[in-house]
Order: structure tokens, then C-alpha cells, then sequence
């Protein structure tokens, strides 16, 4: 029997694998093969296997090989320490009109070399060349190793057929299908991506297991369940039905699948996959996509995955990498997490979507868009908030836990007429969607945002932002923005801020800054903090814009210009700004305080202006005296004070704070620059008081104190009154002012008359106070 089927059956060999006729002496190891558990679940070989069903097959292989038509079958031979040894059978089963099928099975030993992947291109060459123009192949649903020999050998896979094969059980299996045509070519149609094992950053990137099996509390959370669609994060009971899923995709050749694992212990933390390849194993373009067990997330895990998948997607073939130019990734807009991430890998935003799918919930999202060429893997990317440290403050990323303080802070009636909002209540709704804007336009390159945070308990104090950075009329310029919560206001946090903000914005990016060369800034002519701001931290005042505002209520305010570049002298124009501006501080007397001037003050400076007595000796005063002319004094004095000409004190009553007069040391800026000039005025329902002697010996006394030690450092005063205002002479006079002369008929009175000019010095060697 023996030499009567090895004179039928040819003799196929590749110099590795040898195919000939099956023999007695091959029945123990065709006995050991159908034993094997893997025979035995994938095939429907008897069970238990016996010698006599072994010597059954070799009968019903002779039987083949006598019809012309029958079956062909051969046993695989394969050298084993230098002797051949069985390794296996493969046939292949004419079905008439040119067709076959094939099918093969090998031996436990000879696993894992690739010699049934040789043998069927050897098998598959003569049963073409024997008058067969296509074969067939099927194989149960997850018998990965068959269908991998086959895709090896170029066989296309159709699809699944339900119940095609019958099963041990009584039920019949599902089967895949797949077909080679005699002009095919004998190499895989489709690439099949199988996970390599990348390392670094404390972890290992591998494929995924059976034992992967996600433990309680590491199945899809709301997150998950919110930002992916349905069955992307697999539960312990789908996880199976998740596996197979991946490896059949993986298969197909349209993803590739890892298991993110910590590098110490191996555990599953998540998974990484790129997908959508343009173009099979030649695919220049995937997408990239992540999610991770809620328990593992916060700790950089992500981040190091997706670093390593991009140095393997982009490294060149022939170095072992996947030869890819270019990745991309979509995002809920939500999904902060994700967007940064990929933030930080490099990607840049490409688009932005609304209303683009569906989640599991059935509620419609939007998707952002980012994608990364190979190209500019290493480049400078997006503008990050960097942390940076003061001595009192953190400058660091916003997160979703500083929104119950965001809030507070965006509720404050000041920070909701800067931003023209409503009076109605901020709700932490509200301040996640102001946190969603700026991480947009942190994504699309205009703006870098950070939280001023307590360095002690990283509470929120404030934020700090450069913005303009996506535009053409400054290019490499950056303007500078912030605001600080209301309880923390008074602190000098937001000088601290800048001083750390202004030297890492105009660091080269090489160096680890933002690159910019210059920095702007603008703020409201009113808004004397925000100006002494700049000036502290070295900002030189440009120029200023009439009605270049619009306020919350349709009113317009002027604008204050500053600027400051990378090759600027910051802190010469510091000590500068420092010398020059002056602003009034809060002074305590009796019963009276002396501050600064507000909005709220003007009602009162028009009906000051308006009273008779006063537009006698004022006659400089307009006809009739509007809340505009007000507004326009209250204007020039904030000028004043920031141009170091002269400071404007409000004096408000000790009890209720009412405005009753002003009094100012003005003339500061001329050509002695050690000298001043007082002023005052007094509303009509304060005269008779003695409101105004008490505020002039405050605004004296602070005049006389050396800048050093917070006062106006001045060395002389003068005082100048109309011939005829006894009341005004003798403050002057209480106040330690002496006559030294007059100008006659110097100054105009509202009648058209002109009185004498009484002049009045006071040294500061001379001040009794």
C-alpha cells in the first residue's frame, strides 16, 4: 500500500517543507495530532481518536489519490534535528467546474514555524496547475491560526456564513469564507496588523489577552459611555465578544489594536489603536484612538502611550516602524481630557463640528478635529500654559475641579460688566462653557490660559492669558490679559503673576518660552489698578484711544495702550513707571477719608459744578455742567495720576462714603519736579464743616513723605487763591501755607470781573505735620 500511493503522489517540496503520500509508519502521529485539544475543538475529527480511525483516514487517503476527481491529500514533512518527522496533513477536495477547497491541520510540534503557510503555497501552485481555477477555504468563527495561513497564502475572505460547519455540540458553527483565483496573487490582499510590544514611560503597549478580562470597576463609566460610541470600552461580560471584534478588525487589515499595560506588573490599563488605514499595508494615513480604565486615568498614562504608538506609526518600514506620514484623531468637544492629550502630543486642531453623532444616550455632540504629520513630529507645536511658579502663586493648566471658584469669580458684578454680561447668577454651567471657550482657542492656537492659583492650597485666585497669538496685524505678538477673584483682590497677586508671566512669553520657544518678541496690553482709562499693573511689571504706556470701548451700557470709554518688547530694559521701565505714576491711596482723618475717585462720585461732581458759589470762583466751568463733563474730569485725573502730573483725591464722608469735594496736588510733572500745586473744591452741602482743612492736612501731609515710604516725595507745595475766597485762604493759611505774593487781576471770575491771584508756599522743612 505504502509504495503503491508514493508511486501517485508527487512529491512537493520548497527545500523546507516536504509535501509526499501518507504511510503506515505516520499513524501514531496522525493518532497524537487528532488528539490535540486545538484538532479537536476546531475540526470535527472523531473523540476520542483511535488507531483504527487513523487507519480509516490513510484508507480513505488512497482512495482519493485513485479518482481522478478524489480527494488529494499529503503529509508534511519538516526536518526535526536533522531527520525528517510528520508534521502534519494538507489536502486539497476537487468540487467539479474548477473549483476546490482546501484544508490542513498540523501536528503540535511543528507549531508556530510558518511550515503550513509554505506547504499551502505549495499545494495551492499544483492544484492550480492541475485544472483548478479557484479554491475555497472555510474555517470555524476564531480559528485564528487557520484563517491566518490563508490570508499568509493570499486568500481573500468573503464574509461569515451563520451555521455553515456542523458542531460537536449539535449546533453548527458560523464559518468564514474565503477564496484564491488561479490569477490572484499569492501574497496577502490585505495587510494584517498584529500589535508589537512597545516600551517606555513605565509601560508596555502589547496585544491583548483572554486574561485581559476587565476586573469590577474597571468597565465603562459615564465618560466612557458619553465620549465613544457603544461597545468601544468593553465590560467584563463583553469583553469575549470586544476581543474578537479587535482581532477580526486586525485581521480585515482596518485596525490595530493594544493593550496599554503597566510596565511593572503587566495589568491592563486601557487601550490604543490606530484605524482607518487609506490604504492597506500601504497606507500613508490612519486615525488613532484611546481610552483608559477610569481608575488608571490622571496619571500620564495616556500621554505615554500615545507617544509611543507615534514613534512606532512613524518610524520607516525597514527600521520596524509602520511608515506612516500622517495620523489623525477626533474628539468630543467635552472630552478636555482627550483634546489635551493630543494637545500635547503634537496634534493641531483642524476643525471643529456641531451636532456631528450620536452617543449610546442618544444625544447629538460635536467633534473636534486634529490631525499630526510625520513631518512635524518634533516641531515647535501649540502655545501651552506651562506651570510656572512664583513666590505666592502658581501659573498653571485650568481643571474641571477649579469650577466651583471659576464661578464665584466670573458671578462678580465687576468681572460682569467687563464681559457685557447680564445681572442674572453665573452658573457653574456658565463657567464651564467660558472654560470650554478658552481651551478652544488654547487648541486653535489664539490663546494660552492660566490658573493664578494659591501656591499654599492651590485654591483659584485669579487668571492670567496671552492672547492674539493666531493673527496677522502683530505677528509674534501677544497680548496680555487677567483678572483676579474678588476675595482675593488687594494682594499684589496679579504684580507677582506677571513677573513671572512677562519673562517666560518673551523667552525663545528653544529655550522652553512662548517665543513671542512683544507683549501689548490695554485696559479701560478708568481702571487705574489694571494700569499700575502694567507700569509695575514694566509695560510703557503707547498711547491712548477716545471711545475705542464700548461699555455694557452702550456708553464708550477711552483706552490706555501699553507695550512691551522682548529687547526692552523691563525693569529700568519698571523703576521708570514706578517714579513717574502716582495713584491715590486711602487716607484716614477726621471724619473724612481721602481715595480715589469712582464712577459712583460723578452725580455728585455734577451737582458741585453746578452750585453758583462754586462757578464763581471755577469760572473755567462749562454753561451748564453735564454727567459727560464729569465723566471727561474724572478721565484727565486718572491721566493725570498715570502720567505722574498730579493725583486726585475724592474726599468722602467717614461715615457713608459720599462724595463731598476733591482735593488734588497737581502740577507734578513740571519744571520742578520736586514741587506740586494744591487744589480743592467742596460740594455745597459739606461747606461750613471743616471737611476741606481736614482733607488739605492729609493731602499735605502725604505730599511731604518721601516716595520710598509710600507718600508723594515732594519738596515744596504751592496753593493758589482768588482775592475775595476768604474760606479758601484760610485753609491755606490752617494748613501752614504762607503768602509769598500776587498776581493782580490774574484770575477770571464768573461776572466777566478779574481778582487778584493770592499765591501761598509750603516747604517741606517747614511742615509742622
Amino acid at each position: 500500500m505504502d509504495r503503491q500511493l508514493s508511486d501517485v503522489v508527487p512529491v512537493l517540496t520548497d527545500g523546507v517543507v516536504t509535501l509526499r503520500a501518507h504511510s503506515p509508519a505516520d499513524l501514531d502521529a496522525v493518532v497524537e495530532q487528532a488528539r490535540d485539544p486545538e484538532m479537536v475543538r476546531w475540526t470535527t475529527v472523531p473523540a476520542p481518536y483511535e488507531r483504527s480511525d487513523a487507519q480509516e483516514f490513510l484508507a480513505a487517503v488512497i482512495a482519493g489519490w485513485q479518482d481522478a476527481t478524489g480527494n488529494r491529500y499529503w503529509a508534511l514533512e519538516v526536518d526535526d534535528a536533522g531527520m525528517p518527522r510528520y508534521a502534519g496533513t494538507i489536502d486539497y477536495r476537487p468540487h467539479g467546474g474548477g473549483t476546490a477547497e482546501v484544508g490542513f491541520g498540523l501536528h503540535p510540534w511543528a507549531r508556530g514555524h510558518g511550515h503550513m503557510t509554505r506547504a499551502l503555497r505549495l499545494v495551492v501552485e499544483h492544484a492550480f496547475e492541475h485544472g483548478v481555477h479557484v479554491l475555497h477555504w472555510r474555517a470555524a468563527v476564531g480559528n485564528w491560526a487557520s484563517r491566518r495561513t490563508a490570508w499568509a497564502c493570499g486568500f481573500r475572505v468573503e464574509g461569515t456564513v451563520r451555521g455553515l460547519l456542523p458542531g460537536r455540540d449539535g449546533e453548527p458553527y458560523d464559518a468564514w469564507v474565503a477564496s484564491l483565483r488561479a490569477d490572484d496573487p499569492r501574497e496577502p490582499a490585505t495587510p494584517w496588523w498584529s500589535a508589537p510590544v512597545l516600551e517606555g514611560h513605565g509601560l508596555r503597549l502589547r496585544p491583548w489577552r483572554d486574561s485581559d478580562t476587565p476586573r469590577e470597576g474597571q468597565g465603562p463609566d459615564p465618560a466612557s459611555l458619553n465620549f465613544m460610541p457603544a461597545g468601544a470600552h468593553p465590560t467584563a461580560e463583553s469583553y469575549p465578544a470586544w476581543l474578537e471584534r479587535t482581532r477580526l478588525r486586525s485581521a480585515e487589515g482596518v485596525a490595530l489594536y493594544w493593550c496599554i499595560a503597566d510596565g511593572g506588573s503587566d495589568e491592563a490599563l486601557g487601550d490604543i489603536q490606530l484605524f482607518g488605514f487609506d490604504d492597506g499595508a500601504g497606507s500613508r494615513d490612519a486615525e488613532i484612538g484611546y481610552w483608559l480604565h477610569p481608575g488608571d486615568r490622571g496619571r500620564g498614562v495616556m500621554a505615554g502611550a500615545v507617544s509611543l504608538v507615534l514613534d512606532h506609526a512613524f518610524a520607516p518600514v525597514e527600521a520596524g516602524g509602520m511608515g506612516l506620514e500622517r495620523l489623525h484623531a477626533s474628539t468630543d468637544p467635552d472630552n478636555w481630557p482627550s483634546d489635551r492629550v493630543l494637545r500635547d502630543a503634537g496634534f493641531r486642531l483642524t476643525g471643529v463640528e456641531t451636532d456631528s453623532w450620536r452617543a449610546p444616550d442618544g444625544s447629538i455632540h460635536g467633534g473636534h478635529h486634529f490631525e499630526l504629520l510625520a513631518a512635524d513630529r518634533g516641531e515647535p507645536g501649540l502655545l501651552v500654559p506651562t506651570r510656572l511658579e512664583g513666590e505666592r502663586v502658581v501659573l498653571r493648566e485650568w481643571r474641571d475641579t477649579d469650577l466651583p471658584r471659576l464661578r464665584e469669580a466670573l458671578d462678580d458684578p465687576a468681572r460682569k460688566q467687563a464681559m457685557g454680561l447680564g445681572p442674572e447668577r453665573v452658573t457653574e454651567a456658565d463657567a464651564r462653557d467660558w472654560l470650554a471657550r478658552r481651551r478652544l482657542e488654547g487648541l486653535q492656537g489664539e490663546r494660552v490660559t492660566w490658573c493664578l492659583a494659591d501656591r499654599e492650597d492651590d485654591r483659584v485666585v485669579g487668571c492670567v492669558t496671552v492672547h492674539g497669538l493666531a493673527g496677522v496685524t502683530f505677528p509674534n505678538t501677544g497680548e496680555v490679559g487677567y483678572w483676579v477673584h474678588p476675595d482675593e483682590r488687594g494682594r499684589g497677586l496679579t504684580n507677582e503673576a506677571l513677573d513671572v508671566l512677562v519673562p517666560h512669553a518673551l523667552t525663545p520657544r528653544e529655550d522652553g518660552g512662548l517665543g513671542l518678541s512683544r507683549l501689548r496690553a490695554h485696559t479701560e482709562e478708568a481702571n487705574l489698578a489694571s494700569q499700575t499693573v502694567l507700569r509695575r511689571a514694566g509695560f510703557m504706556e503707547w498711547g491712548r484711544e477716545p471711545g475705542g470701548l464700548h461699555l455694557p451700557d452702550g456708553s464708550r470709554a477711552a483706552v490706555v495702550h501699553f507695550g512691551l518688547g522682548r529687547e526692552d530694559d523691563r525693569i529700568a521701565a519698571a523703576v521708570l513707571n514706578e517714579a513717574t505714576a502716582v495713584e491715590p491711596v486711602t487716607l484716614e482723618g477726621a471724619g473724612v477719608r481721602l481715595r480715589a475717585l469712582r464712577e459712583e462720585d460723578l452725580e455728585r461732581v455734577v451737582e458741585a459744578c453746578s452750585d453758583p458759589v462754586a462757578r464763581h470762583w471755577l469760572s473755567g466751568l462749562p454753561e451748564y455742567y453735564t454727567l459727560e463733563h464729569a465723566r471727561d474730569y474724572l478721565r484727565r485725573s486718572r491721566e493725570n495720576a498715570a502720567r505722574g502730573r498730579g493725583v486726585y483725591f475724592a474726599v468722602a464722608d467717614q461715615g457713608d462714603d459720599r462724595l463731598l469735594g476733591v482735593v488734588a496736588v497737581m502740577d507734578m510733572a513740571g519744571e520742578d519736579t520736586t514741587a506740586g500745586e494744591v487744589g480743592y473744591w467742596l460740594h455745597p452741602d459739606a461747606r461750613g464743616r471743616g471737611v476741606m482743612k481736614e482733607a488739605v492736612r492729609l493731602a499735605v501731609r502725604h505730599a511731604f513723605v518721601p516716595r520710598e515710604d509710600g507718600g508723594l516725595g515732594r519738596r515744596r507745595l504751592t496753593l493758589g487763591a482768588a482775592l475775595g475766597n476768604d474760606a479758601s485762604m484760610a485753609i491755606a493759611r490752617d494748613a501752614g501755607f504762607v503768602e509769598v505774593g500776587r498776581h493782580r487781576a490774574a484770575e477770571p471770575l464768573r461776572d466777566g470781573s478779574f481778582a487778584d491771584l493770592v499765591w501761598f508756599d509750603l516747604l517741606a522743612q517747614d511742615y509742622p505735620g
